[in-house]
């Protein structure tokens, strides 16, 4: 049997969510309103695309049965290759050696470069993945709606990512694929909504076997494009999980069931992807689980670097490059994770619009203000307070699980705090709003 629930037209709902996937596509593929920094928007993480660019081409003279791969072309001529690196794709240049990219089994690159045989254009390529962004975006909206949640505050969680620099800048990207991080606590939301309306043991179990399928996939997918962020995807898919089922009154056995369902397709998702991904190693030549092992060294911490540093830059001989990869290796394994998360409090670019004339930087103190005033506005309603706090904790888990990783690329990381704090945050400042607003009507 179904829970009872208002029924309200969806007509209205789809038309904001319709416009919702528009605007967000229009931002995401092209930066329509200039929400991020033009320049930024363009320049920002070609040298990750050209990993997916280089690829494509290497795809077209790579034999028969061997894996297509994601690396680059050394090019040892072009100085910079990687500002160049959409150029260097439209004129087919292949100079120097093609080394593949081992951090990762690189799905991605196998479906564009099919799309790209097939005749879709680079742009069609970004044009898709951004749009899948989007759609994200626009899912979120009817989620939190039959939730629910206000359309204020509904449409706001929507905004504050379509809008938001970090996000923009990544969304279109054919190495990132960022709605890979997104998908997996959408099906843990759905999931939760699906449960709060049936209350047959049918019923739960038809929702249960659309959970852990369907989850199973999402993140299978994300971890073949990249374990990138793992942590902080496992933790919103199990928090928006939670949240939901809990405000739509779930027993609390259930959801500890349910939660534990969730971690054992994360792990079984988690080993079938090392599992492939160390075939593929092998396939090309390389020691499949120890260059695996090598690589989530490197991005963790460690008191005693020096085997991790020797093994990962080995393959240096030139010994300027060969001391500056020990350097930036010792100093991000042994560096403090207070440190590294502290300094991840202060974000570039945080607001839309402001920075283009006086720097990404102008802003950056702004975070740590909407960090306090959430907390402080908050700090007598103590579900919020977890909820919100829940979500702080899984956007910085990657920030210490991976600290080698979060302390080298500063320039990207950034973006975990919209795995799903800051959307989170302003959903529920949204509706607040919309409830005092209506009180007062």
């Amino acid at each position: 049997m179904s829970k009872d629930f208002p029924k309200v037209s969806s007509y209205p709902r789809l038309l904001v969510a319709g416009f919702i996937f528009l605007f967000a596509t229009c931002s995401f593929f092209s930066n329509s309103f200039s929400a991020a920094d033009p320049s930024w928007f363009t320049q920002h993480q070609l040298d990750s695309e050209q990993l997916v660019l280089d690829g494509i081409l290497h795809s077209r003279q790579s034999n028969h049965g061997q894996p297509i791969v994601l690396g680059r072309y050394t090019r040892p001529e072009i100085p910079d290759q990687y500002t160049h690196a959409h150029r260097l794709f439209n004129e087919n240049n292949q100079d120097g050696k093609f080394n593949s990219y081992s951090s990762q089994y690189g799905l991605q690159i196998k479906v564009f470069a099919y799309l790209f045989s097939k005749g879709f254009s680079i742009s069609a390529i970004q044009l898709l993945v951004a749009s899948c962004m989007a759609l994200c975006l626009s899912c979120s909206y009817l989620l939190l709606r039959a939730n629910l949640f206000s359309g204020m505050a509904s449409a706001a969680f929507s905004f504050s990512m379509a809008l938001a620099p970090w996000v923009i800048v990544f969304a279109r990207n054919l190495y990132w694929v960022p709605f890979t991080w997104f998908a997996p606590s959408l099906v843990t939301a759905l999931s939760a909504t699906l449960f709060s309306r049936v209350n047959t043991s049918r019923g739960q179990a038809i929702s249960n076997l659309f959970l852990v399928p369907t989850l199973f996939c999402f993140v299978l997918v994300k971890l073949l494009c990249g374990y990138e962020y793992i942590t902080a995807i496992y933790l919103s898919s199990l928090v928006a999980f939670v949240s939901i089922s809990y405000r739509n009154r779930a027993h609390t056995s259930l959801m500890i069931k349910r939660s534990l369902i969730i971690t054992l397709v994360f792990a079984l998702a988690f080993g079938t992807s090392i599992g492939m991904h160390a075939s593929q190693l092998e396939t090309l030549g390389k020691p499949g689980l120890e260059t695996i092992w090598d690589t989530a060294a490197k991005r963790g911490s460690s008191t005693t670097p020096g085997s991790i540093v020797e093994r990962v830059c080995k393959n240096f001989t030139d010994p300027e490059k060969l001391k500056s990869c020990q350097d930036q290796y010792i100093s991000s394994l042994t560096s403090s994770p207070f440190k590294v998360v502290f300094r991840y409090l202060f974000v570039p670019s945080f607001l839309p619009w402001i920075g283009h004339n006086t720097g990404r930087y102008s802003s950056q103190f702004t975070f740590p203000i909407f960090v306090a005033l959430i907390f402080f506005a908050y700090r007598r309603d103590v579900l919020a307070v977890l909820t919100i706090g829940s979500f702080f904790i899984g956007s910085t888990s990657w920030f210490i699980a991976a600290k080698g990783h979060s302390y080298i690329h500063y320039s990207i990381n950034y973006v975990l705090w919209y795995l799903l704090f800051i959307p989170v945050a302003v959903l529920l400042v949204g509706e607040r709003l919309s409830r005092r607003h209506d009180a007062e009507s």
